[in-house]
C-alpha cells in the first residue's frame, strides 16, 4: 500500500509473539479426546515446549534453516495426532504414557531441524540440554547416544533404540546401482516420521548439504506408499523456475472433478515432490514466484486459471520438499516454510559409510572367489579412509570452488568397483589396483594443480592403502600405468578390465579408430599419451549410468 493509503487507515502490526502459539494449542487439545486428555496435553506443552523455545532464543541456537516457533508447534501437534492412536494410547491410559509419546514428538518437532556440521554438533547440544533440563520427568531416556536415537516402543511404552528397527540389506545383482538404498539409523527414523506426517497430509521437508541422500530417501518413501491410495509427481526447481512455468507442471497430473475443482485421477491422493526448493531466482523485490504459487495452493487450496481468471480449487494433494541450505537463496520465505515439518539431513559419519558401502560391496562380491570376497572389508576401509583424508586436505576456496567432496564421490568409486565380473577379477591384488584407479578418476581428476595431484598420489593414497598391506605391497599397488577400461578385451563385448601398458592401449585405440574411419568420415587423430588417457576417462564416464562429465579449464587447454 502507498503511504497515502496507509495514512488513512488504522494499521495494527502483529508480531509472531503477540498472540503466539498458545491459542492454537488450546483449540487443538480439545479435538484430542475428553477433558482429562486435553488437560494432560496442555500441562505437557507448558512443561516441555515453553522452556525449550525460551532456551533456543536465549542461547541463539539456529536450526538448519530458519523455523518459526509456530511451525514447530504445529509439527508437534501433527506428530501427536499420528502417535496418540487408540492402539498406542488406549482410553484411560496414565499420564506417563502420554508423556512418553509427547517427549518423543517434541524432540523431533523442536530438535529435528538441528544439523551436525564441521565444528558444531547442534544435535548433541540439544540432546544434552534435554537430558539436563527434564532430568526429573517420569520418562528418562537411556544415557548412551543422543535422545534422537530412541523411539517409544508400542509394547512397553519405554524408550527403545532405533537400531532394533533398521531393515537388513539384501543385495540385488540385477538392480540398478542408483536405486540401491541401505537402511541406516537416519533413514529409518526420518522415514518413520515422514510416513506418519504424510498420512495426515502434513507436508515434509528435508534440509541438508549435497550428497546427504535427501532425494534418495524421499523417493524411496514415496515409492513404498500403497499404490492404490497414493501417487506422486516429481518437480525439480532450478534458477529459472517461475510461477508461469510451475503452474502447468502442477496441473499436469490432475484431472477435472466437478465445476472448477481438480484432483488426481480416481480416488488417489497426489504428493508433489519438489527438489531444490530454494533454487528459483528472486526477482528485484526478493520474491520467488514459483514458491509463492505453491504457497497459494497450500494456503488457499488452489490457484487461478490464467485464461478464464477463475479460481481452480485443487483437492487431495500434498507436498514434500528437499533443499540444500548452502545453495540457491539459502532459505525460503517463512510463510511457506511454516507449512512444512522440517527435518535436517545430517551427513553420515565414517562408521555409517563403512557400513553402507561394506554391505553393497560384500553383496557384489558374493559370486567371486573366496580369496577376493574375504578382502572386501579391507578395501572398503581403505576407500572410506581416503575419502575422509581428501575431504580434510583439499578444501574449497575461490579458485578451487569445485573441491566439494560428499557421499556421491564414494558412490562413484563403488559404482566402478561393482562393474566387475568374477571371470576377470580372480585375485584381490587386481581389485586393490582398481580401487586406486577409481580413486584417481573420482578425486585426482578434479584437482587443478600438479602439486595437489602429487600430494594425493604420494601421501593420501599411500596412507589409506595401509589397510591393504597384508595382500599387496605399496610399490605393486602404485605401479604405473594404472588403466582400467571397458574395451580392454578388444572385442565388442564390454568387459571392465585392466590394460597393462600404454602400447597395448595405443594398439586398442588405433584399431577402434580404424574401424570408425571405415564407416564414417575419416578422423585423422594422433593418439599421444595424454589424449589416450582422456579417452579412457571419458569412456568410463559415458559408460556409467547417470554419468555426466564437466570439463573445467582455461580456453585453449584442449577441452
Amino acid at each position: 500500500a502507498s503511504p497515502a493509503t496507509v495514512s488513512r487507515a488504522g494499521v495494527i502490526f502483529l508480531n509472531e509473539s503477540d498472540i503466539g502459539w498458545r491459542p492454537f494449542v488450546t483449540t487443538w487439545v480439545e479435538t484430542m479426546g475428553d477433558q482429562k486428555v486435553a488437560t494432560t496435553l496442555e500441562q505437557l506443552f507448558d512443561q516441555y515446549v515453553a522452556p525449550t523455545l525460551d532456551h533456543f532464543r536465549r542461547e541463539k541456537w539456529k536450526h538448519v534453516t530458519p523455523l518459526m516457533d509456530f511451525a514447530m508447534v504445529q509439527t508437534l501437534c501433527k506428530l501427536l495426532e499420528g502417535l496418540l492412536t487408540k492402539e498406542n494410547v488406549p482410553a484411560g491410559s496414565d499420564k506417563e504414557v502420554y508423556e512418553a509419546y509427547f517427549q518423543f514428538a517434541a524432540i523431533w518437532a523442536l530438535g529435528g531441524g538441528f544439523n551436525v556440521e564441521k565444528g558444531s554438533d547442534m544435535r548433541k547440544l540439544f540432546s544434552d540440554f534435554w537430558r539436563s533440563e527434564f532430568a526429573k520427568s517420569a520418562i528418562r531416556f537411556p544415557d548412551e547416544g543422543l535422545v534422537f536415537d530412541f523411539y517409544i516402543s508400542p509394547v512397553d511404552k519405554r524408550p527403545t533404540h532405533w537400531n532394533d528397527r533398521i531393515d537388513t540389506y539384501k543385495h540385488d545383482v540385477t538392480g540398478k546401482y542408483s536405486d540401491i538404498v541401505v537402511s541406516t539409523l537416519d533413514t529409518t527414523r526420518i522415514g518413520f516420521l515422514a510416513a506418519q506426517l504424510l498420512d495426515l497430509n502434513k507436508p515434509v521437508m528435508l534440509v541438508g548439504g549435497p550428497g546427504t541422500a535427501k532425494t534418495c530417501l524421499l523417493a524411496k518413501l514415496l515409492r513404498e506408499m500403497p499404490e492404490e491410495k497414493t501417487t506422486f509427481f516429481n518437480i525439480n526447481f532450478n534458477s529459472f523456475t517461475g510461477a508461469d512455468s510451475l503452474q502447468p507442471m502442477l496441473e499436469q497430473p490432475l484431472e477435472k472433478k466437478t465445476g472448477s475443482s481438480f484432483g488426481p485421477p480416481g480416488t488417489k491422493k497426489l504428493i508433489y515432490f519438489i527438489d531444490d526448493f530454494n533454487m528459483p531466482a528472486p526477482d528485484k523485490y526478493g520474491t520467488q514466484s514459483a514458491i509463492e504459487l505453491a504457497r497459494q495452493q497450500v494456503d488457499y487450496g488452489g490457484f487461478y486459471d490464467l485464461k478464464k481468471l477463475t479460481f481452480k480449487s485443487i483437492i487431495k494433494t500434498s507436498f514434500v520438499g528437499a533443499m540444500n541450505p548452502l545453495a540457491g537463496s539459502f532459505y525460503i520465505i517463512d510463510r511457506m516454510q511454516r507449512h512444512f515439518a522440517t527435518f535436517a539431513a545430517p551427513p553420515p559419519e565414517a562408521d555409517v559409510c563403512r557400513m553402507i558401502y561394506g554391505k553393497i560391496f560384500a553383496g557384489h562380491l558374493e559370486r567371486f572367489a573366496p580369496a577376493v570376497a574375504d578382502k572386501a572389508e579391507h578395501i572398503v576401509a581403505a576407500a572410506v579412509n581416503l575419502h575422509l583424508l581428501v575431504a580434510d586436505t583439499f578444501l574449497p576456496n575461490a579458485i578451487k570452488f569445485h573441491y566439494q567432496w560428499n557421499l556421491r564421490e564414494l558412490s562413484n568409486i563403488f559404482q566402478g568397483m561393482c562393474n566387475t565380473l568374477p571371470e576377470v577379477f580372480k585375485e584381490p591384488k587386481l581389485f586393490a589396483r582398481l580401487w586406486v584407479h577409481e580413486a584417481m578418476r573420482v578425486y585426482s581428476d578434479r584437482l587443478i594443480s600438479v602439486e595437489d595431484q602429487d600430494k594425493f598420489r604420494t601421501e593420501l593414497v599411500v596412507k589409506a592403502a595401509r589397510e591393504l598391506e597384508d595382500f599387496i605391497k605399496p610399490d605393486v599397488l602404485m605401479e604405473e600405468p594404472i588403466i582400467f577400461a571397458n574395451f580392454a578385451g578388444g572385442g565388442d563385448e564390454k568387459v571392465y578390465s585392466t590394460i597393462e601398458s600404454h602400447e597395448r592401449l595405443s594398439s586398442l585405440l588405433t584399431k577402434k579408430l580404424g574401424e570408425y574411419n571405415e564407416v564414417n568420415a575419416t578422423m585423422d587423430l594422433v593418439l599421444f599419451q595424454a589424449a589416450m588417457e582422456h579417452v579412457v576417462r571419458i569412456s568410463r564416464i559415458i559408460d556409467s549410468p547417470r554419468g555426466n562429465a564437466m570439463l573445467v579449464g582455461v580456453g585453449g587447454s584442449g577441452k
